[in-house]
């Protein structure tokens, strides 16, 4: 009876570490990008060019090959599946920048802490790439859009709560306010009326 036992665990030790063993092989790190056409490598971030995969269940994240650049890209393993989360440190100060979460539509949001002090700093909502899409952007978090692109290549921004169309005119922006062209600028993504 000793015996028995004493071959029973070493029969389960060994079951436990060659499962732990091909465990560990089958969910390392590979580099999945080599198998990505080179149009969508050269259309890559950077960072994500030689990026690591690992398969935690049903999605699959990306991480940096580096460990400073606070980035990953989470997304269900089969090809084209959504939705899309990606985590970018662009400037790679090893702080995240922006989060950004897409579906199969390719319509997108996007959340930026550009200082990383833990406050949100803009938001956009994009609703496609369609020709008719149009995308949205707070940059201020008030609440209120400050700019919007689309559909088409129209441009609109807002000033004092209002919708103007943008017009550009000898590498400068106008408005038109009460019947008259009025030049703007942007100033950390809020758009304001040059005073003369």
């Amino acid at each position: 009876m000793k015996k028995r036992i004493i071959w029973f665990m070493i029969g389960f030790v060994a079951s436990w570490l060659m499962w732990s063993v091909i465990s560990h092989i089958r969910l390392r790190p590979r580099d999945y990008t080599q198998s990505w056409s080179s149009s969508q490598r050269e259309s890559a971030p950077e960072w994500l060019k030689h990026a690591k995969g690992r398969r935690l269940g049903g999605i699959m994240v990306f991480t940096p090959p580096e460990a400073s650049p606070s980035c990953a890209i989470i997304h269900p393993p089969k090809p084209n599946h959504f939705p899309q989360i990606m985590i970018q440190d662009a400037d790679e100060n090893g702080t995240v920048d922006s989060l950004l979460i897409c579906d199969s539509l390719y319509r997108s949001f996007l959340i930026e802490d550009k200082d990383a002090d833990g406050i949100f700093d803009s938001t956009q909502y994009s609703s496609g790439v369609a020709t008719d899409s149009v995308s949205i952007s707070d940059n201020n978090m008030d609440g209120i859009p400050d700019f919007r692109l689309g559909p088409g290549r129209d441009i609109a921004v807002t000033i004092d709560g209002e919708w103007h169309d943008l017009i550009h005119t000898n590498k400068k922006q106008f408005v038109e306010i009460e019947g008259h062209l009025t030049q703007v600028k942007a100033v950390d993504g809020i758009w304001q009326v040059i005073e003369k």
